[in-house]
């Protein structure tokens, strides 16, 4: 990471306060190395050195000798309203946590303290206040710093229009693109990497509009050059390595290979959000370039202000992925299978290709709950959807249709097609079982089948009410197919035969 310079830091005051002497010691020696630092084990001598010095950060233990930390934040914000304070505590607590977060505080640590974390954190807040004592100068220098006031007034504008644009954004992946595109024009970066692991989700982005960026190059940029900011977010090294993370590339722009041997990671962050680091963002250049100090620092003001808007992106996949899916099998519900199936009907009939579907049902599936009780039964829900999904191909749409029956939809296949599938279904689940206690249950299904061509249906533009008909007479044949394959003896499939207009056996080939 880029930080600031010898002489930047020591032009930046930080003070520590801490009633034990041991730490107060270890943090000012620590500290020191790099930082000009004040220290005092009391309030009185603290406020002292806040009226004789101008102090950037202070850094104090919320509870000292019977007194309040909290009561000396408050006096330094009346002595300075942009001094940066971190709270340090050895008594860890949600009050605390609470009373911190209300008061603005840029940092809540608890004992021990992580040095290395301590240092990423003063590191950030004297980015911080460098930024916050420039718009000061500027705002009260107008007439003498023109030129860099309009340069300081087009960061503020870019990171206004970035903000607009992300909070615009319907998909989280407009938003990340947003985002990434901004950070790379503001550091002229080759590339830049995010990660999120955020609600669920554990997602890589890269963007770049100046070289072809590939997955294989990601992990290497990623692997190679791997921070603390980076580890923060729980994503695993391991798991980057073996390509266990979904990565998302942004390729817009360049017509070469981006060489990840010659470009190192010279910005990243940590990005966090009430308290807990949801992602990391990363800009790589070219070895050795030196890189711009306002944008360094404009980088560094991002993750706090473009948070919300990532966490809001990821609240509304995880909103929709809950809307459209089953909570106890987590296969698509009922509203998301009558989507699905019209978005395929419309596609085979404008392909005038083929679409089958199989409507499957579980024999005597009330016997298992009045045997077992229904915690069992919900395992022989589950272990249907298990057996399923590994038979079927991997997009064909496997849904929960109502209490035992699930749909599955299954484009690019004909009669002859989808029963054979559903012989494969059959016979798998009749092979498995659900092992309770000492007992092994064994379940079997009936399954109707049915399908339509496309050549068969005329369709215009507009003539919705042709699509609905064809959706509904699919779903009618097949439930009568499974109603006949119920009425004649169970675990066995029938299909709706077109040229008889009525169910029919389905008898698997010898081969």
């Amino acid at each position: 990471m880029f930080m600031l310079n010898a002489n930047a830091k020591k032009d930046l005051q930080i003070l520590i306060v801490d009633d034990e002497e041991s730490i107060l010691t270890m943090l000012t020696n620590a500290l020191g190395r790099l930082y000009s630092v004040k220290s005092s084990k009391n309030i009185a001598d603290a406020v002292a050195i806040l009226e004789t010095h101008n102090v950037d950060i202070l850094i104090t233990d919320l509870k000292l000798a019977g007194e309040n930390g909290l009561e000396l934040a408050k006096i330094a914000r009346e002595n300075d309203p942009d001094i940066e304070i971190v709270f340090i505590t050895g008594y860890a607590s949600f009050e605390n946590a609470r009373i911190a977060l209300d008061f603005g505080m840029v940092a809540y640590m608890t004992k021990p303290i992580d040095l290395m974390e301590l240092f990423s954190v003063v590191e950030k807040a004297l980015h911080t206040r460098r930024f916050n004592k420039k718009t000061q100068v500027y705002s009260h220098s107008i007439t003498h710093g023109v030129a860099e006031l309009e340069k300081h007034i087009k960061q503020i504008v870019s990171v206004h229009n970035l903000l607009q644009r992300m909070n615009q954004a319907i998909d989280i992946q407009d938003t990340v693109c947003f985002l990434l595109n901004e950070v790379q024009k503001l550091t002229n970066a080759n590339v830049v990497i995010l990660g999120v692991n955020c609600l669920d989700y554990t997602d890589i982005y890269a963007y770049s509009s100046k070289a072809i960026i590939s997955q294989s190059t990601v992990i290497h940029l990623l692997t190679s050059f791997w921070k603390r900011e980076m580890a923060r977010t729980r994503l695993s090294l391991l798991n980057i390595r073996d390509n266990n993370y979904p990565i998302t590339l942004f390729n817009e722009g360049g017509t070469k290979p981006l060489s990840p041997h010659n470009n190192s990671c010279t910005l990243t962050t940590s990005i966090s959000i009430f308290g807990e680091e949801i992602g990391f963002i990363s800009a790589y250049h070219h070895v050795n370039t030196d890189i711009d100090e306002d944008n360094e620092s404009s980088f560094y003001i991002l993750p706090p202000l473009v948070a919300p808007a990532l966490y809001r992106g990821y609240l509304e996949r995880k909103s929709r992925h809950l809307a459209q899916t089953d909570g106890l099998t987590g296969v698509a519900n009922r509203r998301s299978f009558h989507e699905q199936l019209n978005k395929e009907i419309t596609r085979a009939v404008r392909s005038k290709g083929n679409l089958s579907f199989l409507m499957m049902d579980i024999d005597f599936f009330k016997k298992i709950n009045d045997t077992y009780g229904h915690m069992v039964g919900d395992d022989v829900l589950r272990k249907l959807v298990e057996v399923t999904s590994s038979t079927i191909r991997n997009y064909d749409f496997l849904s929960r249709f109502g209490g035992e029956e699930f749909a599955i939809i299954l484009p690019d296949s004909n009669i002859e097609g989808a029963t054979s599938l559903a012989e494969r279904i059959r016979n798998a689940i009749e092979k498995t079982c659900v092992v309770v206690a000492d007992s092994n249950i064994k379940f079997t299904v009936s399954i109707g089948v049915s399908a339509l061509s496309g050549e068969t249906i005329e369709y215009t533009p507009g003539s919705n009410n042709i699509l609905k008909q064809a959706a509904e007479k699919l779903i009618k044949n097949s439930d009568d197919a499974m109603y006949a394959a119920k009425q004649n003896g169970r675990n066995r499939i029938y299909y709706f035969d077109e040229k008889t207009n009525a169910p029919a056996f389905y008898q698997k080939k010898n081969n």
